[in-house]
């Protein structure tokens, strides 16, 4: 039997080549005629059994009851060996979701400083998982563009210049120009209704007081309007910039002009005023423009101080 090697992640597991094949292949090659069982066999003295060709003697005849065909066992085994793999896989997957989600909130929430360092044995020994689910996460956030990996040293987080959000912005503008209009013409009933859902609960969060809550949900608002945009790749284009959109929105400080603003975009999209909703997309974007600077020069005096 071909020892299939352990793979990395539950995603690139398959499952071993057609095991029901190999299960009736087995079963197959089986004997025509099965040894009796042990109460069938004759205890008559008078004329002796034949020996049967496949199983010589009355121990081998028994135990030949007890223990499954070679063929069929290692198909058997080959099933245990995958449940296994699976279940091992599907565990080390778990904790790479779990320590990429609590470091991806850690770094835009703010709580790990840009260029602070990421070194894979402290975060494990600080997890309590061992280093390749670290190192798969700190992967997976280079991708997303949070960290900025050093071969052969440890990982930082990454120091946005004024240049990458710049540039950022302008990818912005084009998406949710066209996204927020496009929610305004194809928006469904219930899409609507999870869109003033989402509304509703950033105004909660940003007049109780709720930075850290009120941040994400805006994240959240502006995610639901692209996806109510119907547009299957604006949506993919909108996921693979998501953590940069949730950084850049972190550093929004007004949060209730935020709420307000996004009362009156929902607005909008409701009564299906494309005019309006692109006038207030652009005062939307040129306030989140101006938060930005005021939250960079906010951080750059309290440095200096």
């Amino acid at each position: 039997m071909t020892t299939v090697p352990l793979l990395r992640s539950l995603k690139e597991i398959q499952p071993p080549a057609h095991l029901g094949q190999r299960i009736r292949c087995a079963a197959s090659q089986l004997p025509h005629e099965f040894p009796p069982k042990p109460s069938e066999l004759s205890s008559s003295t008078s004329e002796p059994a034949k020996p049967s060709r496949c199983v010589p003697n009355r121990r081998a005849r028994e135990s030949a009851w007890l223990q499954p065909t070679s063929h069929l066992g290692q198909a058997l085994a080959c099933g245990r060996w995958y449940t296994r793999t699976v279940n091992q896989a599907a565990s080390r997957r778990s904790e790479v979701f779990r320590v990429t989600d609590i470091l991806r909130s850690q770094i835009i929430d703010g709580e790990r400083r840009p260029g602070s360092r990421l070194v894979e044995r402290e975060l494990a020994e600080h997890f309590g998982v061992s280093r390749v689910p670290i190192r798969e996460a700190l992967k997976q956030l280079s991708v997303e563009g949070l960290v900025t990996a050093r071969p052969n040293t440890w990982s930082i987080v990454r120091d946005f210049s004024s240049s990458d959000i710049a540039d950022f912005n302008e990818v912005r503008n084009a998406i949710e120009t066209v996204a927020f209009e496009l929610a305004a013409i194809r928006h469904t009933r219930t899409g609507l209704a999870e869109l003033e859902q989402i509304m509703l609960r950033g105004k909660d969060r940003a007049q109780a007081g709720d930075v850290t809550g009120a941040r994400r949900t805006a994240t959240e608002f502006h995610s639901k309007a692209v996806e109510l945009s119907a547009n299957k790749l604006l949506i993919e284009i909108n996921e693979q910039l998501d953590s940069r959109m949730r950084w850049l929105l972190s550093r929004h400080d007004d949060l209730e002009q935020v709420a307000v603003e996004h009362a009156q975009l929902f607005d909008a999209i409701a009564r299906r005023d494309i005019g309006r909703v692109r006038h207030l997309t652009q005062r939307h974007l040129e306030t989140s423009r101006e938060q930005q600077d005021l939250h960079s020069r906010s951080n750059s005096r309290t440095l200096t101080n």
